[in-house]
């Protein structure tokens, strides 16, 4: 979430085109439902005692 903040104040500010903002975006997006696939997946993996 914090990525996504900084990246939208970079952009608004100029620091990033409109084409690198956006793929700035894709990829917060793709690691941040990579890391919660990550979390979901070492929960079902662990062994019940």
């Amino acid at each position: 979430m914090s990525l996504a903040l900084i990246a939208m104040l970079a952009a608004a500010f100029g620091q990033l085109s409109p084409s690198q903002a956006a793929l700035v975006q894709e990829l917060i997006d793709a690691a941040s439902i990579t890391w919660a696939l990550v979390g979901r997946r070492s929960k079902v993996l662990k062994p019940a005692l």
